[in-house]
């Protein structure tokens, strides 16, 4: 390797890619400019809704209040759930539950 960076019988010329140095003159043939900041989509982390604590596949919990809560918050009672737990039990059991009505015995 020389003193300038390059190597034995390639003049500097013959290389493929630009070099720092080379972006700095203003020629961008074919040099792709990394996006800025603002370019950038960040993807945003889900939270514990309580806690504020960042959430993994591995600890995340959604509630039937529609929030998402991590291991600690996941119960009703730790959060202050705004479900109605016992509303939709009484609403389930009589969907599942229909009344049946015999037909009237005829009397003898």
């Amino acid at each position: 390797m020389k003193e300038d960076g390059s190597y034995p019988g390639k003049s500097k010329s013959d290389k493929k890619w630009p070099d720092k140095e080379d972006s700095d003159t203003g020629d961008s043939s074919g040099a792709e400019e990394e996006p800025t900041s603002s370019e950038t989509t960040t993807e945003k982390r889900k939270r514990c809704a309580t806690c504020r604590k960042k959430l993994t596949v591995v600890n995340e919990y959604e509630c039937r209040c529609g929030k998402w809560f991590c291991g600690t918050h996941r119960n009703p009672e730790a959060h202050t759930c705004t479900f109605d737990y016992k509303e939709e039990g009484k609403r389930r059991l009589t969907e599942q539950n229909p009344l049946i009505i015999a037909p009237k015995l005829t009397k003898i």
